[in-house]
């Protein structure tokens, strides 16, 4: 059997040539011997994470990269009625609190940049007050001098 033979809408009328963000499921090891993929190779049982299918269990082809072939298949029925509503309102909201949590991380490096920024400002500002209190203090220390000597010389002592 050639391996591009399956990548039709043949054998999976359903299939929107995505596979949904998912992981292994654990309860059977990740492996399903009741199907084969084009390889003739057992699928990889997967349950979704995200969406509306959360938590729906499903069969892909267990080779990755570009030599996968075009097999998924659904395990369990679709969610219906409530359910769907509810998962698909949970969905929404999980894609809302993940941008709210992306726009407080953002927020939060902007920040961080910001005040690292006004701290090299302070840092340099500092150094600037502490040169001019160096300068002004040689300057007071040296009129004091020029004054004392002034002061010697007009008096005779030098």
């Amino acid at each position: 059997m050639d391996v591009d033979s399956c990548k039709g809408t043949e054998i999976l009328p359903d299939f929107d040539w995505s596979i949904p963000p998912s992981s292994p499921d654990v309860v059977s090891n990740g492996i399903d011997t009741s199907d084969q993929c084009c390889h003739f190779l057992n699928p990889a049982r997967r349950v979704c994470c995200e969406g509306y299918d959360y938590g729906r269990i499903f069969l892909v082809c267990p080779v990755e990269g570009y030599d996968t072939c075009a097999y998924l298949k659904r395990v369990d029925k679709e969610w219906q009625g409530r359910p769907r509503k509810v998962i698909g309102k949970l969905a929404q909201e999980n894609v809302a609190l993940q941008k709210f949590v992306f726009d407080k991380d953002a927020e939060i490096m902007r920040l961080k940049e910001e005040s690292e920024a006004m701290i090299m400002k302070h840092k340099k500002e500092i150094r600037t007050r502490d040169r001019r209190k160096i300068w002004l203090t040689c300057l007071v220390c040296c009129s004091t001098l020029f004054n004392g000597v002034v002061a010697l010389v007009i008096k005779g002592f030098v």
